[in-house]
């Protein structure tokens, strides 16, 4: 008997990452993931599309076995799962150590040899967080084992989905501020200083974008720019708002919600290992943004040092991502020249294949045989409901708009709402103004389920099918209480 073509499972879209981000998380999920003793992927795929969309694929058999064993040792062991999270924070704290404070004041300065040093010790410390980083991902972004387990055992306590999903959220929120948190709180608190003026407002602006202009730089960037921040200064200044009073509001909801979290473990006589196990998910949707957001102000630098190295290659910046790594070392420390026609070929249309902690290319015929093995999921055009998992509870009714990228945005008005495959911090001015948020994409991790949290947007994430099935101008009911958006006209 022949043997059986393997399959492989969507385990995120992406619309902004790098080729090198891939080569790292598939080296990681294939081989380096086995230290926790769970085993390893056999292989992990990215699809590349072209510059602008990419699907990161795991192998559906080993892949699958692999998320289930991590939540079954979380499960019987949360300490395993608050030791991942500590990992987390340590890996992400480590590479933007590392990134900001061996980055040369003059990088053309430096050898070919430090140069492609810089180049792969960034490469070496991504491969690293991605190792403790795909816990959370590979336990929540396919089936969401552990949020489903939790969500049942207060099922199983309520006997009452819309407060189940409400007491989930509550309890799965972080009181710990995220970046995004904190510099609108420090952004408040320039605003309303009256006192600032002159070249005294330009030095304090200019601090704080040196402090926060990463924050929505991804993988790519670009990050916010200084004119961004005093365009924003001064159009808070016209508000009227009592910024005192919104901050201590701020502050006030995290204390609260401490309070809140206590009054649901004592009133619902939730255990002690359930509790530890709360304070894993809580760990889980924190360290995402945390990971995330170092990781992304390390990029910055290195793409500074990929800027370097396509001069010197006389190549664009968009080509020096579509080498190997072994490539980069030979064309930097042996001038072998770059074959420009291939690079162009992968970054039109590429699968990059990890197998046991090794990447590689495949293109053309090749690649599209290896699309085809992506397991998609169809879609029902009559059906009238889609279902998904809720982050953040509410019901709400409004006008469909399709935002997948930054070119969207100006379609969505306040009180729409916004459909994406996954958000991004790109995408945070429509957030802002959306009455719900609705992805193909998901798990309690994504982007769309933490900054959901954040507003306070009534939030359904995991639906596969939304953007398929949904289109500009539809009129829905987004019910985040059951899960369910129901198609009205």
């Amino acid at each position: 008997m022949p043997a059986k073509t393997k399959r492989f499972e969507i385990l995120f879209e992406e619309y902004n990452i790098v080729p090198q981000v891939a080569f790292c998380l598939g080296n990681a999920v294939s081989s380096e993931i086995s230290k926790y003793g769970c085993g390893r992927a056999d292989s992990a795929f990215t699809l590349w599309e072209g510059w602008d969309r990419q699907f990161i694929c795991i192998d559906s058999n080993s892949g699958l076995q692999l998320a289930e064993k991590l939540f079954i040792k979380i499960k019987a062991e949360p300490q395993f799962g608050q030791k991942v999270v500590a990992e987390i924070k340590d890996n992400s704290d480590e590479i933007l150590f590392h990134s900001k404070n061996n980055f040369p004041k003059d990088i053309k300065g430096i050898s070919n040899r430090e140069l492609y040093r810089l180049y792969q010790d960034f490469l070496d410390l991504t491969q690293k967080q991605f190792v403790s980083g795909l816990v959370p991902m590979l336990i929540e972004a396919i089936d969401g084992h552990l949020s489903g387990y939790m969500l049942q055992y207060l099922l199983d306590k309520t006997h009452d989905l819309s407060l189940a999903n409400n007491l989930f959220s509550l309890l799965t929120t972080s009181s710990q501020k995220s970046d995004l948190k904190k510099e609108e709180a420090d952004f408040i608190k320039l605003v309303k200083d009256n006192s600032l003026q002159g070249v005294q407002l330009e030095r304090k602006l200019k601090s704080h974008y040196q402090k926060y202009f990463w924050i929505p730089y991804d993988f790519r960037g670009p990050g916010w720019s200084l004119d961004y921040f005093i365009t924003r200064f001064h159009e808070l200044k016209k508000e009227r708002i009592n910024w005192d009073k919104k901050l201590a509001a701020d502050y006030s909801q995290a204390k609260q919600l401490l309070s809140r979290q206590k009054e649901i473990v004592s009133q619902y006589q939730i255990d002690k290992k359930h509790q530890q196990l709360f304070e894993v998910l809580r760990g889980f949707l924190f360290s995402k943004p945390y990971r995330k957001g170092r990781y992304t102000h390390a990029c910055y630098y290195h793409n500074q040092v990929g800027k370097e190295i396509a001069r010197r290659l006389n190549i664009t910046s968009k080509q020096v991502w579509f080498l190997l790594p072994e490539e980069t070392k030979e064309m930097l420390l042996k001038k072998k020249e770059p074959d420009v026609n291939l690079l162009n070929e992968r970054m039109n249309y590429s699968v990059i294949l990890s197998v046991q902690g090794v990447s590689k290319f495949i293109i053309g015929k090749e690649a599209k045989k290896m699309a085809e093995r992506i397991n998609m999921k169809t879609v029902d055009e009559s059906a009238q409901e889609i279902s998904g998992q809720v982050s953040q509870p509410g019901k709400v009714r409004g006008i469909v708009k399709i935002i997948l990228e930054v070119k969207d945005i100006e379609k969505i008005k306040e009180g729409e709402i916004l459909v994406s495959i996954a958000t991004n911090p790109d995408l945070l001015p429509a957030m802002k103004k959306a009455a719900a948020i609705v992805t193909d994409a998901g798990g309690i991790t994504c982007h769309a389920a933490i900054v959901s949290r954040e507003l306070g947007t009534p939030c359904i994430i995991g639906t596969k099918i939304a953007t398929k099935r949904l289109k500009d101008g539809d009129w829905v009911e987004v019910d985040a209480n059951q899960g369910l958006i129901r198609i009205l006209s």
